[in-house]
C-alpha cells in the first residue's frame, strides 16, 4: 500500500498496514470523505506529478545558486590575474630603477609595496562578509539573508488533502492514507487489491477522519437542544454513501471535521445521533457488539439506502462488511452483487441472506417467471439471490417464513425448524 508523509506529501510503499508499525512508527491516519468532482480530486498520478514539480522547482534553484556561485569565481579569477600582472609591473620596476646594490628610498618603497601585493594575492579566501563584499561585490536582491525555500508537494496538493495531512502531522502521524491517491487506479490489478484490503486499511488505522464539507464548526455532541431537522450533521450526505459505511465501522477511532477542520466529535459520543441516521445499532457503534454478530440481512439493511456512482460498487463496499475476497470486474453490473452472495453463501450458514423484498413482493407465478428475467442473470439457477443492496430495505420489521418453516434467529446463523 501506498502512504502519504504527512510533512511533505510524497508517496512512499509499505507492504501492508503492520508494515508501518514495524518501523516504530506510531501507526497511520487514514481520510473518509464524499468524492466531489472527480477532476478536481488528488489521484495517484497528481501526487507524484507534484512531487516531479517540486523536485525540479528544487534543481533549478539550485543551478541559479550555482550560476551565482560561479560568475563569483571568475570575479575573484579575473581580479587574482589583475593582481599578479601588477605584481610582475613592480618587479620589472625595480630590476630598472636599482642597479646593485639596489639601494635607496625609491626601491625600498617599491619593494615594499611588493611584497604586500604578493602576500595580498596569495592569501587564502576567507568567507567574511566583508572580504565578499570588497572582492565580489553585494550579494544579489534573490539572496540576501534569507534562506532559499523551495516548495513541498504538499503545498501543491488540493486543500482537502493539504487539510487531512496538516491535521495527522499535528496529531504526531508521519503517515497518513487517502483512497483519491494512494490508489494508483490506472492499474486494474492495483485498484482490485486496494477494494478488497480496504475494510482492513481502516481497521488498522490509528485515527480515521471524516471530513464533513459544509458542516460548520462546533461539538454538536455537547449541545442537548441542537434541532435534529437542521442538523447539518446526521443530514450530511456522507451518510448516504455506499463507501463510507465499511470508512464509519471498521476503524476504532474515527473522529468527525468540520469544513475548516475543527473537531465535531467521534464516533463513541456521536453513537446515537449515527444510529438515528444510518440504522446501524450504538452497540455496534461502541464496538460492544461484534459486526459478525449481526445477521447477514441486517448488514445488508444497513447499505440498502446508501448510494454509490458504479453499480457494481454497491457490492465491492461490502467486502469488508462480510469478510469475502473476490476480484473485481467493472463493467459487470449488478453480476458483482449476485456474486458477492454467492460468496456469502458458501462461506456462512445465515439463511437471512434470502431475507429480502425481492421474493416476497411476488404475488403469482407469473410474476415470479417475470422476476427471473429481470432481475437473475441466466448462469443463475435459483431466484432467491436479489439484485442490489435497495432489496433489504425493511427486512427487518418482516421476517421471511415460509409456509410450515420458523425462523429462528441465531447468535451467528438463522436456522430454519420446521
Amino acid at each position: 500500500m501506498w502512504m502519504l508523509n504527512t510533512h511533505s506529501g510524497t508517496l512512499k510503499f509499505f507492504t501492508g498496514p503492520g508494515d508501518v508499525y514495524t518501523n516504530h512508527e506510531r501507526g497511520y491516519a487514514i481520510l473518509s470523505h464524499v468524492w466531489g468532482d472527480s477532476s478536481q480530486e488528488d489521484t495517484f498520478q497528481k501526487v507524484q506529478a507534484a512531487a516531479k514539480q517540486c523536485e525540479q522547482a528544487k534543481e533549478a534553484a539550485s543551478s541559479s545558486v550555482l550560476g551565482e556561485h560561479r560568475a563569483a569565481i571568475e570575479r575573484l579569477h579575473n581580479i587574482v590575474e589583475e593582481q599578479q600582472r601588477s605584481i610582475l609591473e613592480l618587479r620589472q620596476m625595480v630590476s630598472s630603477l636599482a642597479p646593485e646594490p639596489r639601494k635607496g628610498p625609491v626601491v625600498s618603497r617599491l619593494r615594499t609595496t611588493l611584497r604586500a601585493a604578493t602576500r595580498f594575492a596569495r592569501r587564502k579566501p576567507t568567507a567574511s562578509r566583508e572580504v565578499d563584499a570588497q572582492v565580489v561585490g553585494p550579494p544579489s536582491d534573490a539572496q540576501d539573508d534569507t534562506p532559499l525555500k523551495t516548495p513541498i508537494p504538499r503545498d501543491l496538493l488540493s486543500p482537502k488533502v493539504r487539510g487531512f495531512l496538516e491535521q495527522a502531522e499535528k496529531d504526531g502521524y508521519n503517515w497518513a492514507w487517502a483512497d483519491t491517491c494512494c490508489i494508483d487506479k490506472t492499474s486494474s490489478a492495483e485498484l482490485s487489491e486496494g477494494i478488497n484490503s480496504m475494510f482492513e486499511y481502516y481497521a488498522q488505522s490509528s485515527v480515521c477522519y471524516v471530513y464533513l464539507v459544509g458542516v460548520s464548526p462546533g461539538p454538536v455532541d455537547q449541545d442537548p437542544k441542537y434541532d435534529l431537522r437542521d442538523d447539518e450533521f446526521e443530514g450530511h450526505r456522507w451518510h448516504t454513501r455506499g463507501w463510507t459505511l465499511q470508512e464509519l465501522l471498521a476503524p476504532k477511532d474515527v473522529r468527525f471535521m468540520s469544513d475548516n477542520w475543527t473537531y465535531i466529535g467521534n464516533k463513541f459520543n456521536l453513537a446515537r445521533r449515527l444510529e438515528r441516521c444510518t440504522n446501524i445499532p450504538e452497540t455496534v457503534l461502541r464496538f460492544e457488539k461484534e459486526i459478525t454478530d449481526m445477521c447477514v440481512a441486517e448488514r445488508m439493511g444497513w447499505a440498502s439506502e446508501r448510494k454509490t456512482t458504479r453499480v457494481e460498487d454497491e457490492a465491492y463496499c461490502l467486502f469488508g462488511l462480510f469478510g469475502i475476497n473476490m476480484p473485481t470486474l467493472y463493467g459487470e453490473g449488478e453480476n458483482a452483487f449476485y456474486r458477492l452472495q454467492e460468496e456469502i453463501l458458501r462461506t456462512s450458514v445465515d439463511t437471512t441472506l434470502f431475507a429480502h423484498s425481492a421474493i416476497g413482493s411476488v404475488k403469482s407465478e407469473e410474476q415470479l417467471d417475470e422476476h427471473f428475467r429481470k432481475h437473475v442473470l441466466p448462469q443463475y439457477s435459483t431466484h432467491l439471490f436479489a439484485s442490489g443492496p435497495k432489496y433489504f430495505r425493511g427486512t427487518l420489521e418482516r421476517w421471511y417464513n415460509p409456509p410450515g418453516m420458523e425462523m429462528v434467529l441465531a447468535r451467528d446463523a438463522v436456522s430454519l425448524v420446521s
